[in-house]
């Protein structure tokens, strides 16, 4: 028992500012009763009740929570180790993380190059090859891996057996390199040396260089223009960012070699459309300003 009454406030607070401290004034073990027997004074309000119900090892929530089944019917029919090798056995290559980057339904591209039956192979690629290099020059990035793989999941089926995927994407990639010029890589090649009508006026080789390519491609589309992003130009010279490819098309464009029709769209992949003028205007104050 306990010197001092037990409506003592008996906070911390209290503790450290009392000097003298309680005293234990009784040694006889205390009388232990249950809750539900205390009689409570008439003046006590508020009587706090006490929940003698046991809770379950189990989790209510959880018992009481409602999951699709389809959910635990894919969890039980198959485990991830089993996807995984379906998939491998399946596709030649792990999908690019770029497919959808550039807005393209590469089933739909591949739809009319289909093959359906032996034999038919080559022509298919080429065809294909010839759709890519349309979207190409329309300013339109293509990846080739995503649209090669998309056709091989519908073709595959009907071909030579004895051609592995690899063999068929390579073929797809010389047929590229041949169609239409054989594309940028083919214009980078045939650019060296060359100085376009309108280029002399430049000082700088790169800057020659740039203005050849666009010449070529403008040639190559019988003069209907090219489209070129500032991402292929820093791809092409290799040692530049993609801000200063911009910064050189913009130089070029100010400086009247190059004409823009339509500026590119970022969430497309779409690059500017340009038309080459072949006239350079003397007095510019500089790339990218």
């Amino acid at each position: 028992m306990f010197a001092k009454p037990l409506g003592q406030n008996l906070s911390k607070a209290n503790f450290k500012t009392r000097s003298k401290p309680y005293e234990l004034v009784s040694a006889n073990k205390p009388l232990v009763i249950e809750y539900q027997e205390i009689h409570w004074p008439s003046m006590v309000s508020n009587i706090p009740a006490i929940d003698t119900h046991t809770p379950t090892t189990h989790n209510t929530l959880l018992s009481n929570t409602k999951f699709d089944p389809n959910v635990n019917g894919l969890r039980s029919d198959k485990t991830c180790f089993n996807d995984v090798n379906e998939l491998r056995s399946e596709t030649p290559y792990a999908k690019s993380v770029t497919e959808n980057r550039n807005g393209l339904d590469y089933e739909d591209l591949v739809e009319p190059y289909i093959v359906t039956a032996r034999g038919h192979s080559n022509a298919a690629l080429l065809g294909l090859a010839r759709r890519i290099k349309r979207l190409e020059l329309e300013g339109q990035a293509v990846d080739v891996q995503p649209a090669f793989l998309a056709w091989w999941d519908k073709s595959s089926g009907n071909v030579d057996p004895s051609w592995t995927a690899d063999q068929f994407l390579w073929k797809l990639k010389d047929a590229l390199e041949r169609v239409n010029g054989g594309g940028l890589d083919s214009v980078w090649q045939r650019s060296i040396g060359l100085v376009p009508p309108g280029a002399e006026c430049l000082l700088d080789k790169r800057l020659v260089r740039l203005s050849a390519i666009g010449y070529l491609l403008d040639q190559d589309n019988g003069g209907r223009g090219f489209y070129l992003g500032c991402r292929k130009v820093a791809e092409l010279f290799k040692d530049i960012t993609h801000m200063v490819g911009w910064q050189w098309l913009k130089h070029l464009e100010r400086r009247g070699l190059f004409e823009k029709v339509e500026n590119g769209k970022a969430e497309t992949g779409k690059a500017s459309h340009y038309r080459y003028t072949g006239q350079c205007h003397e007095g510019d104050s500089g790339p990218g300003v």
